[in-house]
């Protein structure tokens, strides 16, 4: 809903009070709805979750062009590869953005695997953990830690 002030002016979703004699839920709702579309659709917003969910899948540190065509994605709301479309065309499609995240080409690459600034950031005694975890380690009640 736009609202002109004057003839320079124009207000988008402008501010609404919820009338306090007749109080109705959805007038609540409809506040609630109008404050998560416009915080969905700040420009900031596809680049911030992308980077965000990239990091969730993974990749601790990844690169800017990889962000970038998640970005891209998630603005579409739709992704194809190999003939095969995912997500139907909304902007912030969940289903075009996981896999964007998941089939491009920067996340399938065996030789990023190998570089050291590439993938996940674990601290030294997770890493000896894990090690340890997977030789099935059992400690001996004698053994101090």
């Amino acid at each position: 809903m736009d609202v002109n002030i004057g003839s320079s002016y124009t207000m988008k979703n402008p501010v609404t009070f919820m009338n306090l004699a007749k109080i109705d839920l959805l007038d609540a709702t409809h506040e609630i709805d109008a404050f998560l579309k416009h915080l969905i659709r700040h420009k900031n917003t596809p680049a911030f979750v992308s980077k965000k969910m990239i990091q969730y899948f993974g990749i601790s540190n990844p690169s800017p062009g990889y962000v970038l065509r998640v970005t891209q994605t998630f603005k579409q709301g739709s992704f194809s590869k190999n003939g095969i479309v995912f997500g139907d065309g909304t902007y912030g499609n969940l289903a075009a953005l996981a896999a964007a995240i998941i089939l491009d080409p920067e996340a399938q690459n065996v030789v990023i695997d190998h570089d050291p600034i590439s993938g996940n950031i674990r601290e030294p005694l997770l890493k000896v953990i894990q090690a340890l975890r997977s030789m099935t380690f059992t400690r001996r009640n004698e053994m101090k830690l």
